[in-house]
């Protein structure tokens, strides 16, 4: 038995460390060395080796603030020792999951660390600012949330007008030459004047600046409403920013803004949010005219759909890959999410804005109809149920799936 502790401390200590997720390990042998033990970091793995240490995880676990993991085994008892001491753990609010592991150089990092960072979300986004430029679109009847909602979690909502980002475009001055033929160079196909490129790529640089200055972690905009003022779509402005990382969400609908947000910052990866233009089987398909460039692994310019100006954006994404899609209601009461596949992209459907995608559900894709908080989702790479569960149980909101 000694042999196989001593194996299992190499293979885990060796592991975190790797992904810089370990800070200290020590091996609690005793009661001794349990109260003895001190906890710094932003959370504690407890990895249960063997059986019979049911009352030191637990005791373990009371002694420390901080959010726990739980890692077991399948050998020498490890796992049944786990099932005992579950029940009593699971009602905390500190509890982040256990996970059960086959190899113990093969540690599930990226998911304890995601599931960290749901835990710290209140403080996370406390004192973040969303803008808001101009009205939301006279559509939106289920995604425009409260300020003083946004408030209750500690968000600002910063409004501007749109005349005031008109000034800001048009100070905008300097060669855009070089990154126009950067995103023309890099694109499958173009079927928008370079002038009008260079327009959108000048919005992006005003968008930029606006938010920078303005302290922005997020923003909406009355994308239509800015159209016919200065005939420029924020489609591909939004793909830069949000390649940038700096949140930017269409038609003023702060719904989806919000949830962009909260899965930028479990994921800490891009986030796409579009309309659902059709169900049928198993099957959602969902289309926008904007997307992160890197999200996909082609994509064409085009013009923007339902005006046939400016521009848009065609992408291809990678398919057999995992998704989230995920919204919160206008009340920010509830969080509506589930999974699926990518099947298909750059379908090049009629009717449709230009990125389209077709997803896989476990479910019936008609279950939506029953659930649905409103038209845009915002789709994100992977899997992160678990994480955006937890995000919800430390926000106060409800987690409902299909």
């Amino acid at each position: 038995m000694n042999d196989y502790i001593r194996e299992c401390l190499h293979k885990l200590s060796k592991a975190l460390k790797e992904a810089g997720l370990l800070e200290r390990i020590r091996l609690v042998t005793s009661h001794e060395k349990l109260i003895n033990h001190h906890v710094k970091g932003e959370a504690l793995i407890i990895a249960i080796l063997t059986g019979g240490v049911e009352k030191w995880v637990l005791e373990i676990f009371e002694r420390n603030p901080r959010p726990v993991a739980l890692l077991s085994a399948n050998k020498a008892n490890s796992l049944a020792a786990t099932l005992e001491v579950l029940p009593l753990l699971r009602s905390s609010d500190r509890y982040l999951g256990c996970f059960l592991v086959r190899d113990w150089e093969v540690v599930p990092v990226a998911e304890i660390k995601e599931l960290v960072r749901a835990y710290y979300i209140p403080s996370k986004i406390k004192g973040a600012k969303i803008g808001e430029i101009g009205s939301p679109a006279s559509w939106l009847v289920s995604s425009v949330i409260g300020e003083d909602r946004l408030r209750e979690l500690g968000l600002e909502l910063d409004r501007v007008s749109i005349g005031y980002l008109r000034r800001i475009l048009n100070r905008v001055k300097g060669n855009l030459d070089d990154k126009v033929r950067s995103i023309l160079s890099a694109s499958e196909g173009n079927e928008v004047s370079i002038i009008e490129v260079g327009k959108a790529v000048k919005l992006y640089y005003a968008l930029r600046e606006l938010a920078r200055n303005r302290g922005w972690r997020a923003f909406t905009l009355n994308c239509f409403k800015l159209l016919s003022e200065t005939g420029i779509t924020p489609c591909l402005a939004f793909s830069l920013l949000n390649n940038e990382g700096l949140i930017a969400a269409c038609e003023g609908d702060l719904a989806a803004t919000f949830t962009m947000m909260l899965l930028n910052y479990l994921t800490e990866k891009p986030t796409w949010m579009a309309n659902v233009v059709d169900l049928y089987g198993n099957h959602l398909i969902l289309a926008h005219c904007t997307i992160p460039l890197n999200l996909t692994l082609k994509y064409w310019i085009k013009t923007h759909f339902e005006t046939d100006s400016s521009v848009g954006i065609d992408g291809l994404l990678p398919v057999n890959l995992q998704v989230t899609l995920a919204r919160v209601d206008e009340k920010l009461n509830n969080l509506m999410a589930f999974e699926g596949v990518i099947e298909e992209s750059h379908m090049s459907l009629p009717y449709s804005c230009r990125t389209q995608v077709k997803v896989k559900l476990g479910e019936e894709a008609i279950k939506l109809l029953d659930i649905s908080l409103g038209n845009h989702l915002v789709l994100t790479l992977g899997n992160h149920l678990r994480a955006l569960k937890l995000a919800c149980r430390r926000l106060g909101l409800k987690f409902i799936t299909i």
